[in-house]
């Protein structure tokens, strides 16, 4: 069954990063077998996130050569749906549209926006989010929604494939959407129902894998208990209960529609993600959470899931002290490949990549590097400067897959039982030394251990390289990949 991703919003579109970040793992790991398509639904285009949601998949079509192992095309990504429908209304030449440019010229409607919102909120720019206001959102997904069936979803756009593409392909009982978004009171929370409900008349299965409370809400500042305080919409908990009516509402259609729904939220982790403003967390540092999340939705998708309303919370400090593998989605399967993943990252910017930028007489005796080529290294210098550039590129590209599990370290209690390390891949220290080498300090080689103190000869001293192989590295690339694999081989070996 393809699966076509559709991303609400920031937070859809941070689950659409999460799943980029995680695009070759998932292969490797056999929990995908084919490519899937994602789609863009978010105003704000200049932000950090829409840019590391579409980075991502293009990152993954610079890196993917030098992957050492079977690794699929690249999934395609349209990433300008709400432009689209924003131009069928006319507002996309409105830099700066309001709420009253949503309402129009009616005369009543007019005057029950100003009984809504104060004229502050009235003439508050739109352009690039609802800021935390469904009930603004809600008008402004009403307007534009008119126009999806018009817009790169359905129609397709630039060479790339729409809906009907996808359905005419594959065919509609072998076509699944799944809805990524959040529902605390965001762009995300305007667009889930009135979406569902549009893509529902297509009689394709729909299936929800939406993101809750991951950050501190403050109360409401009213002076009434219960009171809404209409000047503080957007800044108070009334968005997330607004949202919060959404999942009841969204749960009655689940069992009307047979559809799947997976609703995750970490309380408790509000000092981990920051604090809350209008526009959302302000750090948004608890990828743990994005990781159920997008795992979720590869779950949901498997063969012998059922219909219904899936509910995860995961917290730690509270109800107990470490969140563990089995607490996340295919958490036992994605383990090692992700282990092996980031030890392949690490030997190759703590030590393959310090060896290519040496001094021609350090090179000389560089037993690892000798193998790799017919005569000394240091007498093919222009070839190992080319190794280094292309690996340094290739670093470049793979630092966000870094991040993402190196911030899960950071801000969560992932691991083992008895370990109070984080995730337990290294070392918090030494963990904190590969972010800093991803930024290419020398320091590394100081650092004859690693991954919890095992000896660096495991992953390269043990290599025995096929000299055979000589005669087909035409190039410097082809040298570099044959070195990866080897390095990998090692990694995935009972010695490593």
């Amino acid at each position: 069954m393809h699966t076509v991703f559709v991303c609400l919003g920031g937070t859809g579109t941070q689950l659409g990063s999460a799943i980029g970040n995680l695009y070759p793992l998932l292969h490797l790991s056999g929990i995908i077998k084919e490519p899937f398509s994602m789609f863009i639904l978010d105003k704000d285009t200049n932000s950090g996130i829409y840019k590391a949601c579409t980075g991502a998949n293009q990152r993954y079509t610079d890196y993917r050569y030098l992957l050492p192992f079977e690794n699929l095309p690249p999934y395609e990504l349209s990433p300008t749906v709400y432009q689209d429908m924003q131009e069928g209304t006319g507002l996309l030449r409105n830099k700066n549209y309001t709420v009253m440019d949503l309402i129009g010229d009616d005369t009543r409607m007019k005057e029950l926006a100003s009984m809504c919102w104060i004229e502050e909120k009235r003439n508050e720019s739109l352009r690039d989010g609802n800021n935390r206001d469904p009930s603004r959102g809600g008008l402004d997904a009403l307007v534009c929604l008119e126009h999806l069936t018009e817009s790169s979803l359905f129609q397709g756009k630039n060479g790339k494939k729409g809906l009907q593409n996808i359905i005419d392909k594959y065919g509609e009982n072998d076509v699944r959407v799944v809805i990524l978004g959040g529902t605390t009171g965001g762009m995300g929370s305007s667009l889930i129902v009135p979406l569902a409900k549009q893509l529902r008349d297509k009689k394709l299965r729909i299936d929800m894998v939406l993101l809750g409370t991951y950050f501190e809400i403050p109360q409401r500042n009213a002076l009434q208990p219960g009171a809404v305080d209409v000047d503080n919409i957007g800044t108070s908990l009334d968005s997330f209960y607004r949202a919060a009516d959404q999942i009841e509402e969204l749960l009655v259609d689940t069992v009307k529609n047979d559809w799947r729904v997976y609703y995750a939220a970490m309380p408790g982790f509000d000092n981990t993600a920051g604090k809350f403003d209008k526009n959302g967390a302000v750090k948004r540092k608890c990828h743990l959470l994005e990781l159920t999340a997008a795992l979720a939705a590869f779950v949901l998708g498997e063969e012998n899931s059922s219909p219904g309303f899936y509910a995860t919370s995961l917290s730690y400090g509270r109800d107990k002290q470490f969140v563990d593998w089995t607490d996340i989605p295919l958490g036992n399967i994605l383990k090692k490949p992700a282990e092996n993943f980031m030890k392949l990252v690490s030997v190759l910017a703590s030590r393959v990549y310090p060896s290519l930028c040496a001094e021609p007489k350090d090179i000389r005796g560089n037993n690892y590097l000798k193998p790799y080529f017919k005569k000394n290294p240091a007498d093919e210098m222009e070839t190992v400067r080319n190794m280094r550039d292309e690996l340094k590129i290739w670093l470049q590209n793979i630092t966000q897959c870094f991040e993402f599990w190196h911030e899960i370290q950071l801000n969560t209690r992932l691991g083992e039982k008895d370990n109070k390390n984080i995730v337990t891949f290294f070392p918090e220290k030494d963990m904190n030394l590969l972010a800093g080498i991803l930024d290419f300090s020398l320091r590394a080689r100081e650092n004859e251990r690693l991954f919890g103190g095992e000896p660096w000869a495991v992953f390269i001293g043990n290599i025995k390289p096929d000299k055979k192989r000589l005669v087909d590295a035409n190039d410097s690339r082809d040298k570099l990949k044959w070195m990866v694999e080897d390095i990998w081989s090692i990694i995935n070996s009972k010695e490593g």
